[in-house]
């Protein structure tokens, strides 16, 4: 029987971009992932303010998302 191993979260933290926090997990197999619900409030958040985005906060989130841990 193949049963494929469904990864844990091995690492959970957030993000604040625009008042939003965006909840983010390290996956065991090493995959980062964005839970949807703050991605849908984050995009909201975005129309019209992305130049009010903390870019500190947002190097941190890059980071995170190319898998780059500080």
């Amino acid at each position: 029987m193949n049963e494929e191993k469904i990864p844990l979260a091995i690492h959970s933290g957030t993000f604040n971009l625009l008042g939003v926090d965006l909840k983010c997990h390290v996956l065991d197999d090493g995959k980062t992932i964005i839970e949807a619900e703050s991605m849908g409030k984050f995009f909201d958040a975005m129309a019209g303010n992305a130049e009010k985005m903390d870019n500190e906060e947002l190097t941190r989130f890059v980071a995170f998302l190319k898998g780059v841990r500080t």
